[in-house]
């Protein structure tokens, strides 16, 4: 957007209204000086000056009149101080006519002003005076009539010459002095009676600055109100005003806003001595305004100004500085030949041409136009339509119904039918399109009062980093409201000429934004500018969008919230914000995920393709993030380094979701680099599968106390410090691993994504492996790992509705469960404890089928070595020093059993099928070897190898050659040795091989 532009055409407006002042004024014959017209407090305001004055003597016959011409000269002396002269009257003959009719031949009139002389000379002239008048009635001044006003200086060196007898040195005076204005006639009258001034040909006016031409001239004096009353020129006239440039370098004149001289009559206190009137001036058919390149084009222009004792107020104009002003300001840095391009360029000629009539007449009352102005003027086109103005350099163009410019407080206002009745367009800049604006231009505030579109067009619509030959996107906002420019000021003005004219925009109501692809909507929205710091034009520094606000980036996603503010990079050539941020209920949407926040913080950057990207973000305050794929993070604070590919979420707790888990924790941070989460301090995961991808298990829960780490290229997750895991295979289950770290291995992901790609297959997330370890699997004296298991069975008489069937604790320095080869693993030494809680009812079933006898009861086994079970196979072993201690519900008795190694089978497809919580998987065989003990009911047993065949109820014990066999029973004084023991637990029938078959009852 280049508001200089635009205000190289609005600010030729105040040219208007002071060009059509000057030369009403001149034309008028009522202007001393230019912005300075006279209503002689002592002459009155006929231009011929002889309302008040008198001849010398007394005229009442020709003769008199004749006698006292002294010489050729006629003096008329002020009515209300004799001592001063008011006009002098020169002639080559008078020639004195019936009636009182005289004729004269080269007459020159001086006329004595309050500020100045009127010089009048003509080939010949006549004028009625009648004996019974005091004064000439009506007269005319014919062929090659001649109008000059001269300053006070001159006026004063001329009749001081003429009064010390010299003439022809006062006339010297006069020829040696530039006028300060001339009029050219053929033909002028005037009519005393009447008060009427009349040129019916040819007028042109000229002066140091301006020209002005048109045909016929008719002005009425109001004589009782001492003012011009009416004044009109027939056609064809023209005004061509060359400005000669300002020394002021003080600033502007203020506008006459306050108290005083220079205020409005309704704003200022009225004294006998003010005398105010009003005038409206009015040009028809048309109309046309240039200054050098720039035009308006109309059909009327109409002025409106407030005088005060025959002068314009004081600060009725108010002085705008231009670029000719500003043009040797070293600050600036440009050249010496670029200021003295800007100083020819502020004086170009200022042309006004209409081609119908220009009237002034003056008002019985204030017109609206003036309540708050001292000049008004105002442009319209009731016959073509549109008034139209262009600046071919600065390439604008302006169309509109209406244009009024108040001169007093410089404001330019444009109005037009509908909503977009008001076009300027700025050819490679902008188009605006709106029903209304107004344009201060000393305070720099333009309101567009109303609805509006601005559009960028030709090259501002080409974003740089984009092929030349492909189409220009849209680029636009529109508003339902209200709109609201600030300009850069200066010195008591807009300064036109800096590098940042336009400061601020801003929009109102139903704002909608399209830059490119992206787009932005809200109840109000605000543009700030800055200078490039190269100093090559203006760029967008900030953008802020405030009521159900919300920006849309295409590809690159969209945010919505109550407030966005977007910062850009201002030393860029296309527009590349800097940073960003967005308050109250935050929504951002991109490739799938979604963002919920009451703050977002962003900076932005280009990649070396030209695209934006993320460099740092941050979301504050109820986060919520939910990717595509269902991933998911909610916590206070969640922060993006995207240069380091680092996500860090905290929070009270944080939580974050993905393929099944969930992670709560206060502080957590993900690198995307490596794939790796890492969760500090106490937290809780939570990790959800169907049965067959997790070991058996629905939902699996791990708290720690220190720290989690989770690699998703290695899949594992690392949990330390006081761990806890429970795992439910279905609601009569529940299964519990402690221990000071848990590693659980998952499906590992198989290579590096792209950013944000999340359409790569991938395998699904399958539990592979779980590992607890206690607190230090080097010192036996450390707490150790343990898996503990319950399982339950209804039981409407429990409070709880469940009945404890099971209970098993596994400990060990390590615990490895491997969903793989589904094997469970102690590599250290540990024990084992089971708790079988089973009622007798179900016992008394297996007894009615002959089924062996199970471990009913509590059974805790210990080893040094190492336990591993394989489920596949429905087999455990246990190694080093292995002790059994078992003891049957109700039973004071233990069973006791010590060997090196214990090695147990079950039934495989019980173990896969079974889901009965009242019924133990089978136990197939068990094989105790090296130095085994066994000890039940009084009996001991000693020998190298014992096995018991479940299925069949039979218990074999053996020894290894040279050794024997040894079983002491407290019912038998003598201990039973043998190579070979054969105890039929069903029957309890003992038998011996090798040493003389021996059979035993129990």
């Amino acid at each position: 957007m280049n508001a200089r532009r635009t205000g190289l055409v609005l600010v030729i407006f105040a040219a208007l209204v002071a060009a059509g002042l000057v030369g009403w004024s001149i034309v008028s014959g009522l202007n001393a000086a230019p912005g300075t017209i006279v209503e002689s407090e002592e002459m009155g305001p006929a231009p011929t000056n002889t309302d008040e004055a008198t001849f010398v003597g007394r005229p009442s016959e020709v003769q008199d009149i004749v006698m006292e011409a002294r010489e050729g000269a006629i003096v008329g002396m002020d009515r209300n101080n004799p001592e001063r002269i008011a006009y002098k009257l020169f002639y080559d003959t008078l020639d004195p006519q019936p009636g009182g009719r005289f004729r004269m031949e080269r007459p020159r009139a001086w006329i004595f002003l309050t500020n100045g002389m009127l010089h009048i000379s003509s080939e010949a002239g006549a004028f009625l005076h009648p004996p019974e008048s005091r004064e000439p009635q009506a007269g005319r001044f014919t062929g090659g009539v001649l109008i000059q006003y001269y300053d006070q200086d001159a006026a004063d060196r001329a009749l001081t010459a003429s009064e010390a007898g010299e003439r022809s040195d006062a006339e010297r005076i006069l020829r040696s002095v530039e006028p300060m204005a001339t009029i050219n006639t053929a033909t002028l009258h005037f009519d005393m009676i009447i008060g009427e001034l009349n040129a019916p040909e040819r007028v042109l006016i000229e002066g140091p600055e301006f020209r002005a031409g048109f045909d016929g001239l008719k002005l009425n004096i109001d004589e009782p109100a001492r003012r011009l009353a009416f004044l009109r020129t027939e056609r064809d006239g023209w005004i061509h005003w060359t400005p000669a440039g300002s020394d002021d370098t003080t600033g502007a004149s203020p506008r006459a806003d306050g108290a005083g001289e220079g205020a409005p009559a309704s704003e200022r206190a009225q004294t006998p001595a003010t005398r105010e009137h009003w005038y409206r001036a009015e040009m028809r058919r048309e109309v046309s305004l240039t200054v050098g390149a720039r035009a308006i084009e109309g059909d009327t222009l109409e002025l409106w100004a407030r005088v005060l004792d025959g002068a314009l107020p004081e600060g009725a104009i108010a002085t705008l500085r231009t670029s000719r002003d500003r043009s040797g300001d070293g600050a600036s840095g440009e050249s010496d030949s670029r200021r003295a391009g800007d100083v020819e360029a502020a004086r170009d000629e200022v042309r006004i041409e209409w081609a119908g009539p220009l009237t002034i007449r003056s008002l019985d009352a204030e017109p609206e136009e003036l309540r708050t102005e001292h000049i008004t003027a105002r442009m319209t086109a009731p016959d073509r339509g549109l008034v139209r103005a262009a600046d071919d350099d600065a390439g604008v163009d302006i169309t509109c119904t209406g244009l009024d410019y108040a001169a007093t407080s410089a404001v330019v206002t444009l109005t037009g039918p509908g909503a977009s009745g008001v076009s300027i367009t700025a050819r490679d800049a902008f188009e605006l399109l709106c029903g209304r604006i107004s344009l201060d231009l000393i305070e720099g505030l333009a309101p567009i009062p109303g609805p509006g579109v601005l559009r960028a067009v030709g090259a501002a619509a080409q974003p740089a980093l984009q092929d030349p030959l492909a189409p220009a996107p849209t680029r636009e906002i529109s508003w339902r409201r209200r709109a609201d420019l600030v300009f850069a000021t200066r010195d008591g003005s807009i300064d036109f000429n800096a590098a940042a004219p336009l400061r601020e925009a801003l929009f109102n109501e139903g704002v909608q934004a399209r830059y490119d692809n992206a787009s932005a909507s809200g109840q109000f929205m605000r543009f700030v500018f800055a200078e490039r710091p190269d100093g090559d034009g203006a760029a967008i520094e900030r953008v802020m969008v405030e009521g159900s606000a919300r920006a849309n980036a295409g590809a690159d996603g969209s945010v919505g919230a109550e407030r966005i503010e977007v910062g850009f990079d201002i030393s860029a050539r296309d527009v590349t914000p800097r940073f960003a941020t967005a308050h109250g209920r935050v929504r951002g949407e991109r490739d799938g995920a979604t963002l919920l926040a009451e703050l977002v913080e962003a900076t932005l950057e280009r990649d070396e393709r030209g695209s934006l990207r993320i460099d740092d973000f941050e979301a504050l305050h109820a986060v919520r993030v939910t990717r595509a794929d269902g991933a998911e993070a909610i916590g206070d604070r969640l922060r993006l380094d995207s240069k380091r590919r680092i996500v860090e979420l905290t929070g009270e707790p944080a939580v974050a979701h993905h393929r099944g888990g969930s992670i709560s924790a206060g502080s957590m941070r993900y690198d995307e680099n490596e794939r790796l989460l890492t969760v500090f301090g106490a937290g809780v995961f939570n990790y959800s599968q169907p049965r067959e991808l997790a070991m058996g298990y629905e939902r699996v829960q791990i708290e720690w106390e220190r720290a989690m780490t989770y690699s998703d290229f290695a899949g594992r997750a690392e949990f330390a410090g006081s761990c806890i895991a429970t795992a439910s295979p279905d609601e009569f289950s529940h299964d519990v691993a402690t221990g000071e770290r848990i590693i659980l291995d998952l499906t590992p992901r198989s290579g590096a994504l792209d950013d944000g790609d999340l359409s790569e297959e991938r395998p699904e997330t399958r539990l592979l492996r779980a590992t607890v370890y206690g607190a230090d699997v080097e010192s036996p004296d450390g707490p150790l790992a343990r898996v503990e298991s319950r399982r339950y069975a209804p039981d409407a008489d429990s409070d709880t509705g469940l009945r404890l069937n099971r209970l098993v604790y596994l400990d060990g320095p390590v615990i490895i469960a491997d969903g793989e080869e589904n094997t469970l693993e102690v590599p250290g030494a540990g024990r084992l404890l089971i708790e079988d809680r089973r009622p007798d009812e179900a016992q008394a079933q297996r007894d009615q089928e002959r089924q062996p006898a199970d471990l009913r009861g509590t059974t805790l086994f210990e080893w040094d070595g190492s336990f591993n079970v394989e489920r596949d196979r429905g087999y455990a072993v246990m190694d080093r020093r292995v002790r059994l201690r078992q003891r049957a519900p109700g039973a004071g008795a233990v069973t006791e059993l010590e060997c090196e190694q214990l090695r147990a089978w079950m039934d495989p497809d019980a173990i896969a099928e079974n889901d009965d919580p009242e019924i133990a998987p089978e136990l197939r065989r068990v094989e105790a070897s090296g130095a085994v003990y066994a000890a039940q009911r009084g009996r001991q047993l000693i020998g190298d190898t014992l096995v018991y065949d479940a299925v069949s109820g039979q218990l074999e014990a053996r020894a290894e050659p040279g050794n024997l066999v040894t079983l002491f029973d407290q019912a038998q004084p003598t201990p039973l040795t043998g190579s070979v023991l054969r105890w039929d637990l069903l029957r309890d029938r003992v038998e011996w091989f090798d040493a003389g078959e021996t059979t035993a009852p129990r």
